[in-house]
């Protein structure tokens, strides 16, 4: 199972709150366009503006230029939000782990995998 994923749960006990849309968090590295971002969350743009400065104000992310773009931003995780993407990543993967494929044996765990590609590939634009 990937570290990394599109949903993100947080720790209730956490004293930082993390979104499960949270912008960037398959893209920690290299900063992701705010309105691609939304769209691909099912925000409309001024959800998502809202969205965005809930979590900028929360210091989770920060918002950028777009070097090749005057009207774009770019979502950048912050440390902060980076530690706590970490820590939910962690319990995240504990929790799939323990209710998703742990109870399938060694060939259903193949077969699901199998039907996960499927569905990814088939939802991936060419």
């Amino acid at each position: 199972m990937q570290r990394r994923s599109e949903a993100v749960r947080g720790n209730r006990s956490d004293s930082t709150p993390v979104r499960p849309e949270l912008p960037g968090a398959s893209q920690r590295q290299s900063p992701s366009v705010w309105l691609r971002v939304g769209r691909g969350r099912g925000f409309s743009s001024g959800g998502f503006t809202r969205f965005a400065d809930r979590m900028a104000k929360e210091g989770l992310i920060r918002r950028d230029p777009d070097p090749n773009d005057r009207r774009a931003a770019l979502a950048v995780l912050t440390d902060k939000g980076a530690e706590a993407l970490d820590r939910a990543m962690t319990k995240h993967v504990s929790q799939l782990r323990t209710h998703v494929s742990g109870p399938l044996s060694t060939a259903d765990r193949r077969h699901l995998e199998r039907a996960l590609r499927i569905l990814r590939d088939a939802s991936t634009p060419a």
